[in-house]
């Protein structure tokens, strides 16, 4: 059940991050909460690998407009002016600064706009196009302020005679070959972490709780991150660097040996705690005193191979006889 609940939660971890990432790199800007017209945000593309950056753009409109011509001025002109502020009201230069505005009637210079009564062609909307350079123009919101500068113009049916204030949200984001390859290697991250972490044990149990055998005058320390211990020259087990980092050693004693035996770490299913559990192999058998299956402090197991004989003392306080 433990192993489960574990194995459970990595997932909901891994998916958790992946998400997160996720909503990280495609979050926009934040509404302003101003009462004020907001413009369809400006999304640039930044360049990687062989994508080529993207500079993305908004279209707005400039409806209602009302210009008749006279005796005196057959052609009439109206000018306007388009100021660029940041949120804290800071007037920016749109002409260094990266601003780039382009209309479909009359003539941009800079941030200013002048129509003649010829032009518009009997219309009363202008489509106005705005581009910001991706290298000048940080991303966040932006206000743009049109001023009407000379002529007559009726801004009625855009903001309710309010002088017109627009926001502008842009964005800068990575393409999507970018998203794919960070998502990839964060959702890669997260489960090298949750494998190292809270599976890998779980799969792999190590000698973490230490341990060692007295074998005649010599004592064997079983090294903490081993996940096998292996006697003698029987038992053939192939490991390479992937088993070692993500499995675990073995720890390999007295390979000329002809008794074989193996040691493993695993969680007792009756109380969950972790037990060490030998188990001959080949010609080799085992004996001991101690009538459990795992093994206990302080307890003689006999390895006989044919006419030979070997005395292992287990030495272990953590595994004492009266656990089960």
């Amino acid at each position: 059940m433990k192993r489960n609940i574990v194995i459970i939660l990595s997932a909901v971890l891994v998916i958790a991050g992946i998400v997160f990432t996720l909503r990280y790199l495609t979050q926009g800007q934040s509404d302003p909460q101003l009462s004020v017209l907001t413009l369809n945000e400006i999304n640039n593309t930044e360049s990687f690998l062989w994508t080529d950056e993207k500079v993305g753009e908004t279209v707005f409109y400039l409806s209602g407009i009302q210009m008749e011509p006279i005796p005196s001025n057959p052609n009439p002109y109206f000018e306007l002016r388009f100021n660029v502020k940041d949120m804290e009201n800071n007037s920016l230069n749109t002409q260094s600064d990266g601003f780039t505005f382009s209309a479909n009637k009359g003539n941009f210079t800079h941030n200013k706009l002048k129509v003649f009564y010829d032009e518009l062609n009997g219309n009363n909307e202008i489509e106005v196009r705005l581009q910001v350079n991706p290298k000048v123009v940080n991303e966040g919101n932006y206000r743009i302020g049109v001023d009407l500068m000379s002529g007559e113009f009726d801004f009625s049916e855009v903001n309710n005679d309010i002088p017109l204030d627009l926001i502008l949200p842009i964005n800068s984001s990575l393409p999507t070959l970018a998203k794919v390859l960070y998502v990839f290697l964060v959702g890669l991250l997260l489960m090298l972490i949750v494998w190292f972490l809270l599976l890998k044990k779980q799969f792999f149990p190590s000698f973490s709780l230490g341990g060692s055998l007295e074998i005649g005058e010599e004592t064997i320390h079983l090294k903490k991150e081993a996940r096998k211990f292996i006697f003698g020259n029987k038992i053939k087990e192939e490991e390479n660097w992937f088993s070692k980092v993500f499995y675990g050693p073995i720890q390999r004693v007295y390979p000329e040996s002809e008794h074989s035996f193996l040691i493993t770490p695993r969680e007792n299913p009756l109380n969950k705690q972790l037990k060490y559990y030998i188990r001959e192999r080949d010609t080799t058998s085992i004996s001991s005193r101690s009538l459990e299956s795992f093994m206990c402090n302080d307890v003689e197991y006999k390895v006989i191979t044919g006419n030979e004989e070997l005395v292992i003392n287990y030495l272990n306080l953590k595994h004492e006889h009266y656990e089960t």
